[in-house]
């Protein structure tokens, strides 16, 4: 399996335990000493350990993607590997109620060793805080994205 393979599967893993709560599931991507980061956004971040990780990002979920009702994301680009690394350019879309969808674009990172992530990052667009931070304001400010 190459690594575009690898990372396919761990997205498509991860979808299945958005929609059913399972984290347990994508816990085997991870090497036990993974870090993972988040950038050029308010809630930028860095945690470390695979369980930290799959606590972080079910924390952002529950307090944010979960809270807001339709998610939407979009590949914008084929995944790419250079060395060990997966890259992915996307965008996620949510959309609230009447309110105009808040869309932001990123790109993941993905750092493999022996099979399993040990670096994950998304990295937001610059811009993307602005977008993000006025769309929360005006749809529900009690939604908190953040991971830690």
């Amino acid at each position: 399996m190459t690594l575009i393979q690898s990372f396919l599967f761990y997205a498509q893993e991860f979808e299945k335990t958005y929609r059913d709560d399972e984290w347990m599931r994508i816990l085997p991507f991870f090497a036990s000493d993974a870090v993972y980061e988040v950038q050029n956004i308010s809630f930028a971040c860095r945690v470390e350990g695979a369980q930290a990780i799959l606590d972080a990002i079910c924390r952002s979920v529950n307090g944010f993607d979960r809270r807001v009702g339709d998610r939407r994301i979009e590949v914008l680009a084929p995944p790419t590997q250079e060395g060990d690394e997966v890259h992915v350019q996307w965008a996620v879309t949510y959309s609230h109620g009447d309110h105009p969808p808040l869309r932001v674009a990123a790109r993941t990172v993905a750092r493999y060793e022996n099979g399993r992530i040990v670096y994950l990052a998304d990295v937001y667009e610059p811009g993307s805080d602005e977008v993000w931070k006025k769309w929360v304001e005006q749809v529900d400010p009690s939604l908190d994205p953040s991971y830690v």
